[in-house]
């Protein structure tokens, strides 16, 4: 994996998990099943299997070391289904996350993802 320059100031760096992926499920809040997911990081870009078939392309993503987690978040888009707004972290080869749905006229809906690395 290429490494990337780290800003020290914020922690911040361009492409921190890039390079993994993540499998895993993705379900509404309070369900106990859901939908097969393999979440991708790679060229600063996050993508989510699952959510393509809704029309829910890659995005870039910005990511944040945070002492032995990364945390990171992204906003997919759908022309149909519109935003879903990802806020998670990594820790060791673990993802977790929550996914927030907006779109026009509805109320937002919360979903989780949970993965192991791929």
């Amino acid at each position: 994996m290429a490494q990337t320059l780290e800003n020290t100031a914020t922690g911040t760096a361009a492409g921190l998990l890039d390079g993994r992926r993540f499998a895993g499920v993705i379900l509404e809040k309070g369900q106990t099943s859901g939908d097969a997911d393999t979440l991708v990081f790679a060229d600063g870009r996050f993508s989510s299997t699952a959510c393509e078939e809704y029309g829910y392309g890659g995005a870039p993503y910005t990511a944040t070391r945070e002492g032995d987690a990364i945390r990171f978040s992204c906003e997919t888009r759908s022309s149909r289904y519109g935003s879903l707004e990802w806020n998670g972290q990594v820790r060791g080869d673990k993802l977790d996350a929550t996914v927030i749905r907006r779109d026009e006229g509805k109320p937002p809906q919360e979903y989780w993802a949970v993965a192991g690395q791929d």
